[in-house]
């Protein structure tokens, strides 16, 4: 389901899980194999959820204030 998806059927924001589970989606559509993901606050938080589930195609992370939620 893409975010827009999301949206229009749920009527709610999506969870950081959410977000994280399809990011995967948006670095398939743009063919990047590996990249560097930087996120501050619930930001970072997404790219460690990414990385935790697509480890092989983090080639790194840079993390600032990374909410806890």
């Amino acid at each position: 389901m893409y975010v827009e998806e999301f949206f229009l059927f749920s009527r709610k924001y999506p969870s950081l899980d959410d977000i994280g589970s399809e990011l995967i989606n948006v670095v398939d559509r743009l063919n990047i194999p590996q990249t560097v993901i930087f996120g501050e606050g619930a930001g970072a938080n997404i790219a460690c959820r990414f990385a935790i589930e697509h480890p092989s195609r983090v080639h790194g992370l840079v993390l600032v204030h990374p909410t806890g939620t």
